[in-house]
Formats: C-alpha cells, sequence, structure tokens
C-alpha cells in the first residue's frame, strides 16, 4: 500500500497512472490510500515431442511469454541414428536453423508444439581387410586419394521465401556429407551432417556473403579443406536495419533490398512489435522519444506481395542522445 501526497504545483486531485485509489479524499488528514495496478503477461506452454529442452537466458522452461527468444535443443540422438531437424505447425515459429539440433526462436502468442526430427543411419561397412600388411596401408590412402580427387560441383540458390537451397553432385562411395559456412574469422561452423546431396536452409544470415563447404567422408576418412566443395551466395534479401541517435532523435537506416514495394518501421515494446509507419525510403527520423531512454526497432519489407519475416537478430536497440 502507497500513500502519497501530491507533487508540488498539483492538484490535490491528482493520481498517478498505473494506481487505483482504495480510499481516501486527498487531504493532508485523510490522504489517498492507493492500491498498486499489475497487469500480468500470459505464458504459453512449449512442448517438445521426440526429447529435447527449452531454455530462456540458460534456464530450463515449459513456458515463456510472447516475444521472449526460447533457445531448443534436441535430445542426443541413439546408436544408428542422426538428427534431422525441427518441424512445427505452430503458427508464428520461425527457427533460426531448423537443421541444428540447438537453435532459437521468438515465442508467438499461443501454445507451441514442436518435434524434433532424427533419420536412420546405415553403418559404414569398409571391404574386408588384407592380410597383407602393404595392402591395407595401399587401401587407405586409396581412399585418402578418392576423397581428396573428386573435386564435385556446389550450388546455394536463394528461395522464393528467402531460405537457401545447397545441393551438391554425388560423391562415389562417400558415406556421408558435412555441410559448414564460413565465418568472419575464417572459421567453419558446422550448418548440417547428412547422406543427402541437398539440404534446405531457413533463415540465412542476412547482409553478408555467406560462403559454404561441404566436405565427404570416404572409408571414415573426411575430405582435405583443399577437396572440399565451395560456394558463394550474397543475401540482401530484407533490411539490415543501423540505429543511432542525435539531437533527441532517433536515425534508422537500412539497405535497399531488390523488389521492395515499401518498408514497415516497428517499434519493439512489451514483448510486441507495434506498428510505427510504412515508407519507400530506407531511411527514417523518429522524433516522439525521451532523451536517455532506450527504444528498439526493426524493419520489414513488402516484396512480392508479402512482408519479410523478423527474427530476433533483426531488433536494433538504441539510446536517445
Amino acid at each position: 500500500t502507497l500513500y502519497f501526497s501530491p507533487p508540488t504545483g498539483k492538484p490535490s486531485s491528482y493520481i498517478p497512472t498505473g494506481f487505483k485509489v482504495e480510499s481516501g479524499t486527498g487531504t493532508k488528514e485523510d490522504p489517498y490510500k492507493f492500491e498498486l495496478v499489475y497487469t500480468v503477461k500470459p505464458t504459453y506452454t512449449i512442448t517438445i515431442n521426440n526429447g529435447g529442452k527449452a531454455y530462456v537466458n540458460d534456464t530450463e522452461v515449459t513456458s515463456a511469454t510472447a516475444g521472449t527468444e526460447v533457445r531448443i535443443k534436441a535430445n542426443t540422438a541413439v546408436t544408428g541414428t542422426r538428427f534431422n531437424g525441427w518441424t512445427t505447425t505452430t503458427e508464428g515459429v520461425d527457427f533460426d536453423n531448423e537443421y541444428s539440433p540447438v537453435t532459437t526462436f521468438i515465442m508467438p502468442a499461443g501454445n507451441v508444439e514442436i518435434t524434433a526430427s532424427y533419420e536412420s543411419v546405415k553403418p559404414y561397412i569398409p571391404d574386408r581387410p588384407s592380410t597383407n600388411t602393404s595392402a591395407v596401408t595401399s587401401s587407405a590412402a586409396s581412399s585418402v586419394d578418392s576423397a581428396g580427387s573428386a573435386q564435385p560441383k556446389m550450388r546455394v540458390t536463394q528461395n522464393d521465401d528467402n531460405s537457401l537451397s545447397v545441393s551438391w553432385d554425388k560423391v562415389n562411395g562417400a558415406s556421408k556429407y558435412t555441410l559448414y559456412v564460413r565465418k568472419d574469422d575464417g572459421e567453419l561452423r558446422k550448418v548440417v551432417e547428412t547422406t543427402k546431396t541437398k539440404v534446405r536452409i531457413n533463415n540465412p544470415e542476412n547482409n553478408a556473403t555467406l560462403e559454404y563447404v561441404l566436405k565427404y567422408t570416404i572409408g571414415g576418412v573426411e575430405s582435405a579443406e583443399n577437396s572440399t566443395y565451395k560456394a558463394s551466395i550474397k543475401l540482401y534479401y530484407k533490411p539490415a536495419v543501423k540505429a543511432s541517435s542525435k539531437d533527441g532523435k532517433v536515425i534508422l537506416k537500412w539497405n535497399k533490398v531488390e523488389g521492395a514495394e515499401k518498408y514497415r518501421i516497428y517499434k519493439f515494446t512489451n514483448g510486441k512489435l507495434v506498428k510505427i509507419a510504412d515508407t519507400t525510403s530506407n531511411a527514417v527520423r523518429l522524433k516522439n522519444v525521451t532523451e536517455g531512454k532506450t527504444y528498439k526497432y526493426a524493419v520489414k519489407a513488402y516484396v512480392d506481395g508479402k512482408w519479410t519475416k523478423l527474427t530476433s537478430k533483426d531488433i536494433v536497440s538504441v539510446k536517445v542522445k
């Protein structure tokens, strides 16, 4: 219970927003007695089929509020199987990488049901070893040579929904393929391991040149760096927003998206995206902001009759100066 006296210059009837008068007349002898008014944000359940856990800020959860970033982790695959991706029929769930056993999504305003998929893996059965030591050594060397001389082709194409399709020529004798993406520091980050010759990548990194590298395994030996598939693609499929502040205003700028008819600016508040305005420009200056306060924004592009999708990575923060 809060006992409240009006600030200097305010009338005795002044009541702060967010409080409800429980009793009192607002005089010195009979001050207002206020009751705090709270709004509780609803939580929605997270169900993961076939084994897996959900986390918010490294804490395991079974529910979350709308707008929260949720990290999901699949259980370790049992012997003879491997993880093959996440699927869901829940509207509003966009995985950051549906092929990774650990990925994230933004919680929608509704219960979520997710399924972790696994595929069978045929064990690699090598040729029966020879009793001749030199023959065994020669066979192993031959496997390495064949894995290092294939030099197949790989293709990366952008789909209508801005996902990527990565495909490659089959390598005779290969028991599996491992796809990597090269990071800015030159390191390779594993994307997926598969026995197929085509994969789909949802929500690839925007505003970047992505180099995909694929290694293949023959006779238990993975191909060398100089014998891999390689293909690159430059993506600007949705706005990459940069935020700054000057003279008490917020300035948002982003790259022009090919084929975009217009852009929509959102403010991210209380876990929800609130529309501010539409524009055909690739920059805006926002005035109705408070100095010293931090705001979050995001921008969508309208291309081919639909709006581009947003993930948590597309939301930018700026402190008003």
